[in-house]
């Protein structure tokens, strides 16, 4: 997939969803399974789903990560993500 082949490349991919309801929220975690099924990495891909988008917003100093100091949102998921 593009996506794969530009992580691959050393590029920064951000994945953002369509809109913050349950829906589109739901809709993004699995488009990210079919990126990861067609070849990207899980790796890139939960960096795609975390602190890329917060360095392309400007805020990865605030989000994106858990570290001291930075606000999080936590998702406990009872198996895996991109499955």
């Amino acid at each position: 997939t593009f996506p794969a082949e530009l992580a691959r490349g050393g590029a920064r991919v951000a994945l953002l969803p369509p809109s913050d309801d349950d829906g589109g929220l739901g809709d993004w975690l699995a488009a990210t399974a079919l990126l990861v099924r067609d070849g990207l990495s899980r790796a890139d891909a939960l960096k795609a789903l975390t602190i890329h988008p917060a360095e392309l917003l400007g805020l990865e100093a605030e989000v994106g990560a858990i570290e001291a100091g930075r606000r999080a949102d936590l998702v406990v998921l009872s198996g895996d993500p991109f499955e």
